[in-house]
């Protein structure tokens, strides 16, 4: 090939040394082009002809136009997704509408607790309002699901509250019987060191080993195996 001669025609190894493509798919693709002959046996072949059948196919856009339909795709498909976001975004006037109206539910219960302790309770229903109102802005097909979503979060945070609830009125109970356990073992322990007899000193191991079942039951450390050290009530 010639200096510069390959920008207009080219042979089959030619194009196979510039694209690294092998001669049979080269000459796959010249088949049906036009030639001329060129030195030797070689037959030469227009370049952007022979390069557009190897590359998009004979019958396929050229560079302009593969240019131009790539261009028009991705304007329709940045079409489409700003079209998605506006359909999914809420315009902003009835965006202020709404943060109007919850601002109004906020403070027609701040209202009602005027003067009073804000309870959970108060603020509960607040939200409660707040987000059924929400609901109620959605499509109508959306709503149903919102709805129940809701419901399920509001049971599974009542299930968390009586389970926080149940293991504090667990603990209250425990610390109650260690101070009357301990109070025991600390009478036990008076007695031991005054006596010294066997019954004292059985009276003494049954509360420590009382102290130290009760321990072991403790609610937020079921596994606790501290020892009770009994003579450290001097």
């Amino acid at each position: 090939m010639k200096p510069n001669s390959w920008a207009d025609w080219i042979s089959v190894s030619d194009a196979s040394r510039l694209t690294r493509k092998t001669r049979e798919t080269v000459s796959k693709a010249a088949r049906d082009l036009p030639a001329r002959d060129g030195p030797g046996n070689s037959k030469l072949y227009e370049a952007h002809r022979l390069l557009q059948a190897l590359y998009v196919g004979e019958s396929g856009p050229s560079y302009s136009e593969a240019m131009r339909l790539l261009t028009l795709a991705r304007t329709k498909l940045v079409e489409k997704e700003i079209a998605e976001k506006d359909a999914k975004s809420m315009p902003l006037d009835e965006h202020f509408e709404t943060m109007e109206y919850i601002l109004a539910i906020v403070k027609s219960h701040l209202r009602l607790n005027q003067d009073r302790i804000l309870t959970p309770g108060a603020i509960g229903n607040c939200q409660e309002d707040v987000i059924r109102h929400l609901i109620s802005r959605l499509p109508e097909q959306h709503q149903r699901d919102a709805t129940k979503r809701w419901s399920d979060q509001k049971i599974e945070d009542l299930i968390t509250k009586l389970e926080i609830q149940w293991k504090e009125e667990m603990r209250a109970e425990w610390s109650a019987g260690q101070e009357e356990l301990y109070a025991a073992l600390r009478a036990a322990w008076k007695a031991n060191e005054r006596e010294k007899t066997p019954e004292t000193h059985k009276a003494l191991e049954d509360a420590r080993a009382a102290c130290q079942a009760h321990s072991d039951n403790h609610p937020g450390s079921p596994n606790n195996r501290a020892g009770i050290q009994v003579d450290n009530f001097g």
